[in-house]
Formats: structure tokens, sequence, C-alpha cells
């Protein structure tokens, strides 16, 4: 089932043991100041556990850490998170069904479906490295579903 025209393909990075797949932004809504870029799974081949401690992007003033919740009352809420932990020997989703996700403040520009926006994630020990996470709308296979993209 194809929601869209749309269409991503994936793509990935390395940083040291790090292996970054997937990287997608969502269209932002009209006037929006504020999107969100989800990573599919960061997946570490060392034992040791690494830390994303930062996002910067060019389009954002700000790059959020941000984890959701949900409350004992049912309600979810979101709040910033210091760093997200990229256990050893293991995959961390930062998907779409992830708790994990960033937050984009105070965009620059709005998120357009097909545009490219580069940023630089921060891990403690891998260091820097350079992505380009692909925006696709919020209702595409790609967005939903990263492992039904159509090549």
């Amino acid at each position: 089932l194809v929601l869209s025209t749309y269409i991503v393909h994936a793509h990935e990075y390395t940083a040291g043991a790090l292996r970054i797949v997937h990287p997608f932004a969502v269209v932002s809504t009209p006037g929006a100041t504020t999107g969100a870029a989800f990573i599919e799974r960061i997946e570490n081949s060392l034992a040791r556990r690494d830390r994303l401690v930062r996002v910067s992007s060019p389009v954002a003033s700000r790059v959020l850490l941000h984890q959701h919740e949900t409350t004992s009352s049912g309600m979810m809420k979101m709040r910033e998170v210091a760093y997200i932990s990229v256990e050893g020997g293991a995959n961390t989703d930062l998907g779409k069904s992830s708790s994990y996700h960033l937050m984009l403040q105070e965009l620059r520009k709005p998120l357009v479906a097909g545009d490219r926006i580069a940023a630089t994630l921060y891990f403690e020990l891998a260091g820097p490295v350079e992505v380009v996470f692909v925006v696709a709308p919020a209702t595409s296979e790609s967005a939903i579903n990263p492992h039904q993209h159509k090549h």
C-alpha cells in the first residue's frame, strides 16, 4: 500500500562503531515554528555504551533531544532529556514508534517534502557525525514505517 507518490530511499552514516540508519523529518504545518525529526535506528557494534548528547542544524535555532511518556493519568507528555543512550551491542530506536525523537525549535524555514536537512549529531565517544534528514510527508509509508521503502 502506497499512501503517497513521495519516495524516500533509506540512507545511513557511520561514526566510529555507530551506524545511523535512515534519519528523516516530517513536513511541518504552515506557520509552525517547531518540527520533528527521527532516526530509524542507531546501531552500536561495540560492547561499550555511547550517548547522543547534542544535535545541531542550520534550519533551527535549537534541536532538543526529546522523550515522550504516558503519565499515570494516561496523558502523553514530552520532556527534554540531556542525552539518549546508545547501548553497546544493541540498536537504539528514534523512529516514530520510539519514545525518543528530535524537536527542531525556532525553524528558520518550513519543512517541505523532499527537502534535505543537514545536521550534526554529537556523540559522547564517537564524536560528531554529519547527516542529512530527508523530509517526508507525515502520512507517507517512509515516515510511518521506513522498512517499506519503494526503490
